[in-house]
């Protein structure tokens, strides 16, 4: 089937089902990439209407309010002339959305309901640096399962057996990929994890290296380090997005990267169906995975415990 199709009413008739049971199909089509819903033009087969791709028109990208001036979004505006950049709680009329071609969504904690009402309007909605947990659409994000399962490795043929890993929301992916790798190199290896809010419990903990999956998180773990003598010989590793030259050993993506992959979907956008790139990330030795000395790594007080 091509072009423009009836209405839910027509639709649902022909079909023999409830027309808010095919609202909400075509609803769920539209969120897969399959067709294109705008109100008050109808709904259509994906590729079948003629319509400029979503790199072409006005974008809206959507912030946290402290992000406002990131570098992700300056090479985005820089890019791309005709931009808008909302921060803080995303406006949600109808007479505002029309306006845009394509969304760009760096905020932590958009609501569902608006991407769904922005791809009910046909509108591309691309995610970066977080994946989609109802609707599926594009995102690009970096490959942090990679990046952890490396820098993991990297760690326990250093010596440590006891690793931190330290997450922004949580226990998640960073923590899994790290006991696997630990299981995989070394099973007696401990890997213990803690959210931003508990950071400052890590001067308690027995531990002789720490993962950080934000770059933020690390020059946190390097201020406690500063108040704390007892962290000094502490290993620390850090991946996501820098923007300047890092200061931990760990994998990076940089701004304009992202930035560059989100353009690239966003011209695409109007001829394929939702689509994740993961960006590998460039790996960056900055000395700060430290080597436990034999002695040290031999007069373990048990296992996965280091006194380094």
């Amino acid at each position: 089937m091509s072009g423009k199709l009836p209405g839910e009413r027509e639709l649902a008739k022909r079909f023999s089902a409830n027309p808010k049971t095919m609202g909400k199909a075509l609803t769920d089509l539209a969120a897969e990439g399959l067709l294109d819903r705008r109100i008050g033009r109808g709904t259509y087969v994906r590729g079948s209407e003629r319509r400029g791709t979503a790199a072409a028109g006005k974008w809206l990208i959507l912030c946290d309010r402290e992000d406002g001036d990131c570098p992700v979004i300056a090479y985005l505006v820089g890019a791309h002339a005709d931009a808008e950049v909302a921060s803080g709680v995303a406006p949600v009329r109808p007479s505002f959305l029309n306006q845009f071609s394509a969304v760009i969504d760096l905020a932590t904690s958009t609501p569902e309901e608006l991407h769904r009402d922005l791809l009910v309007r046909g509108i591309p909605v691309l995610l970066l640096e977080k994946e989609s947990v109802g609707c599926r659409m594009s995102c690009i994000l970096l490959d942090r399962a990679h990046a952890v399962a490396v820098l993991t490795r990297e760690m326990i043929l250093a010596g440590h057996r006891r690793i931190l890993v330290v997450e922004g929301g949580g226990e998640g992916t960073a923590s899994r990929v790290a006991r696997m790798t630990a299981l995989r190199y070394a099973p007696e290896a401990v890997v213990e994890s803690c959210t931003m809010e508990d950071i400052g419990g890590v001067a308690e903990r027995s531990t002789g290296a720490i993962f950080c999956d934000r770059p933020l998180h690390a020059r946190r773990i390097e201020e406690l380090m500063a108040e704390h003598s007892e962290l000094g010989s502490v290993s620390i590793a850090a991946t996501g997005v820098c923007a300047d030259e890092p200061p931990h050993t760990g994998i990076y993506i940089t701004p304009g990267e992202l930035a560059a992959g989100a353009i690239q979907l966003l011209g695409e956008a109007s001829h394929h169906r939702p689509t994740s790139l993961w960006l590998s990330g460039r790996y960056i030795d900055r000395g700060t995975i430290r080597v436990v000395p034999e002695q040290q790594f031999s007069e373990a007080a048990g296992p996965g415990v280091l006194s380094a």
